[in-house]
């Protein structure tokens, strides 16, 4: 027989859920969310492409040793390697604000473009001599461009298609993010004592 319609004010009986279940029910979304982020290829590419970009985003790391190495005094070498840092804000904000205006099809027009930039901009690095603060000083605008294409390509889509696709798992998979770099660029710094003594500061 036909039941009669609900009283809407009536009160609603809600069940209690065992720890055990709740663990369990913990446990498979978990599971889940790791298989999703396991199988992301997304995820993955964005991971390698920050790892080989983190290097030349730490650049100032060796940047008084090669400064030191042209010549450059101390207080050169700290205003230089200050420029380096400080350029990646306009670079960043502005390609930021492109970035939102284009299609996702379309943002590949934006970065390459930038890391042909960055990488002319090393390759003007490498042909500078030693010869004082010439030298020294045809360093500023190589960092500058360096820094302008390199900055946005790192931070920019990476990070925006982790804050879409994390989830509760944002926080987690950024710090993925740096340890990948990080780790690529321990190995460098470990081996470029070598690199150096064979092919010196171009190679």
């Amino acid at each position: 027989p036909p039941q009669p319609p609900a009283d809407d004010n009536s009160p609603t009986v809600e069940w209690p859920v065992s720890p055990r279940r709740r663990r369990r029910a913990k446990r498979r979304r978990t599971t889940e969310a790791l298989g999703v982020i396991i199988r992301s290829r997304k995820l993955w590419a964005c991971y390698a492409a920050s790892a080989l970009i983190t290097p030349t985003l730490d650049l100032p790391t060796l940047l008084p040793l090669y400064l030191d190495t042209l010549g450059a005094d101390e207080v050169r070498i700290g205003l230089l390697g200050s420029l380096f840092s400080l350029a990646a804000v306009p670079a960043v904000l502005g390609g930021g604000f492109v970035h939102q205006r284009m299609r996702p099809k379309q943002r590949s027009l934006l970065y390459a473009p930038l890391l042909c930039v960055s990488a002319a901009g090393l390759l003007l690095l490498s042909t500078v001599r030693q010869g004082g603060r010439l030298a020294a000083l045809a360093v500023a605008p190589s960092l500058v461009v360096i820094m302008g294409g390199i900055s946005p390509s790192f931070y920019i889509p990476t990070y925006d298609f982790i804050l879409r696709f994390g989830g509760p798992w944002t926080g987690t998979l950024t710090g993925l993010c740096d340890f990948f770099g990080g780790v690529f660029c321990t190995i460098i710094y470990s081996t470029y004592s070598r690199l150096l003594a064979r092919g010196g500061w171009p190679l």
